[in-house]
């Protein structure tokens, strides 16, 4: 997760051309700093956006990971469901916030649900492109696993979990 802010309208609001505004609105969210211009570009044809209604889930914890997302309208809550107890609230996504990447660098399940507290929009990026971008071994790669692994640790540590990542 890493916090922009920005939403993709933002950028449509400075009345450049489209692909414009969402070259601009990516070029701002942090994950994806590193990336050349062919990257971008890349990264540019490899999008796909998907809406959600208010409530209804974006990911589900435990399901597998095969996406990664940029929130680019609206707000979503990240949340878990432990094995006993209520849910635990994690933090607010909005617009340029990314998320999805523990479970694509990890191999594994998700780790949290995120559901869309008012009707939203993803950028929704494949498993196969998110390691082309980031391939395993690179430093960007290693810089995004760190961070991840912090982010992890505040999640599943009791002693920590009033903190946010």
């Amino acid at each position: 997760m890493h916090k922009v802010r920005k939403g993709i309208q933002y950028y449509r609001d400075k009345k450049i051309h489209a692909s414009d505004a969402i070259e601009a609105f990516l070029r701002d969210i942090p994950i994806l700093a590193h990336l050349n211009d062919d990257d971008l570009h890349l990264l540019m044809t490899s999008l796909r956006q998907r809406s959600y209604k208010k409530g209804q889930f974006i990911i589900r914890q435990n399901d597998p990971g095969t996406d990664f997302y940029i929130l680019s309208r609206g707000s979503a809550e990240i949340f878990r469901s432990p094995d006993y107890g209520p849910d635990e609230f994690i933090d607010v996504l909005k617009p340029g916030d990314s998320f999805g990447e523990i479970a694509l660098i990890e191999n594994t399940v998700r780790t949290a649900h995120v559901r869309a507290r008012e009707d939203s929009s993803t950028l929704v990026l494949s498993r196969a492109t998110f390691n082309q971008l980031f391939p395993l071994g690179s430093i960007v790669r290693e810089h995004l696993t760190r961070s991840m692994r912090h982010v992890k640790l505040i999640l599943e540590s009791q002693a920590l979990s009033h903190l946010s990542p």
